[in-house]
């Protein structure tokens, strides 16, 4: 009958509707079945994933980039994860810094502010103090800073973590 006279008017004699006729041609595929968590055998623990963040955050690497921190240990025999890894690790933590984007690695800028307070004749006023991206690191640079005989009169942080730890230190 269909064929004679089309869907439409075969659903109209039988009176059914016409989204019934096509429902039951196209079943629903069954629901997935709740899949189990996968953790892929190269994932990191996460006692590695500290470990990796620690060695970023350490001193030796506190005005390195993620590629020159991995080329680093590579020469030393130290393979910890990827670069990717350690982008990703850092982007979760929310301490990313993206020196491929700006194209200026931490160093260059270390470099290129004491450049500019010696041309400006305020390389005496200059006092870098190494540390990482977080809070802590402020809060090391905030007790370095009382620690010394005359208060700075203006502080450059590195980014809103470090500024954050320093200003709960002077507060």
């Amino acid at each position: 009958m269909e064929k004679a006279i089309g869907t439409s008017g075969a659903c109209a004699v039988l009176g059914k509707a016409r989204s019934t006729v096509y429902r039951h041609r196209n079943p629903k595929a069954p629901a997935p079945a709740d899949r189990k968590e996968f953790h892929h055998p190269a994932e990191l623990s996460p006692a590695e994933k500290e470990h990796v963040l620690a060695v970023l955050d350490s001193p030796r690497f506190a005005d390195k980039a993620v590629a020159q921190v991995y080329t680093i240990l590579l020469d030393e025999g130290i393979c910890l994860c990827s670069q990717a890894t350690m982008h990703r690790l850092l982007r979760e933590r929310g301490t990313s810094v993206s020196c491929v984007r700006t194209g200026v690695i931490p160093g260059d800028r270390r470099r290129g502010y004491r450049t500019a307070m010696r041309r400006h004749g305020l390389a005496d006023c200059t006092h870098v103090i190494p540390g990482n991206h977080s809070e802590e690191s402020g809060l090391r640079a905030a007790a370095a800073l009382l620690g010394q005989p005359e208060l700075p009169t203006a502080v450059l942080t590195f980014n809103d973590r470090c500024a954050v730890g320093l200003l709960d230190a002077l507060n």
